[in-house]
C-alpha cells in the first residue's frame, strides 16, 4: 500500500478500497461470520437498554408521590396504582 497516496483525508467506497489495496475482501459481516464458523468459537451477546435518566426520575417522582398520597389518603393507593397500570 502507498500510503503518501491514501493518507490523503480522502475516503472510498468499497470497491475502490479494495483497488488500492485497503481491504481484502468485500463481503457483509454475516457472510464475514459465517465464513470464520470452522476456525472461531462465535458467541453472542445481548445487552439490554436500561431506563434513562429522565425516566429514572419520574419513576422516583411517581413513588415519591403515591407514597405521600397513600400515607395521606386512606384508599389511594390502589387507584393510584389502576392509573399508573392503564399508562403502562
Amino acid at each position: 500500500v502507498d500510503i503518501e497516496a491514501i493518507a490523503t483525508g480522502e475516503y472510498w467506497l468499497a470497491s475502490e478500497a479494495k483497488e488500492k489495496g485497503l481491504v481484502d475482501e468485500i463481503m457483509t459481516s454475516d457472510d464475514y461470520l459465517c465464513s470464520k464458523l470452522d476456525e472461531c468459537e462465535i458467541i453472542e451477546i445481548k445487552t439490554e437498554i436500561g431506563q434513562n435518566r429522565l425516566e429514572k426520575i419520574i419513576e422516583g417522582g411517581t413513588t415519591l408521590f403515591r407514597q405521600w398520597t397513600t400515607s395521606r389518603i386512606p384508599g389511594a393507593g390502589e387507584e393510584l396504582e389502576d392509573v399508573r397500570q392503564r399508562f403502562r
